[in-house]
């Protein structure tokens, strides 16, 4: 079973896109380390305060991939550099 989950953000910090990419950077990295997902930056990437992220997550069932979609999201949402605005979660 696959959990796609895509995720928008928006960011205060960043005053140019240099720094918003050194923020994504960590951030991805941490999230690839400790759940071994597929994440990247897929929308927005031409603006400096907003990001869309996506991931997803391969598991023998669908409630074991939510659990850990929900883990992924609590995790991201600790970083306080970033407010989480909108996520749509999909059962593929």
């Amino acid at each position: 079973m696959i959990q796609s989950v895509v995720s928008e953000f928006f960011m205060q910090e960043p005053q140019n896109l240099k720094e918003k990419r050194a923020i994504l950077k960590r951030i991805v990295t941490r999230a690839k380390q400790k759940f071994n997902i597929s994440i990247a930056e897929t929308d927005y990437q031409d603006l400096w305060q907003r990001a869309e992220i996506s991931f997803a997550i391969v598991s023998s069932s669908h409630i074991q991939a939510e659990k850990e979609a929900r883990e992924v999201l609590a995790f991201l949402d600790s970083f306080p550099e970033w407010e989480r605005a909108e996520t749509v979660m999909e059962k593929l």
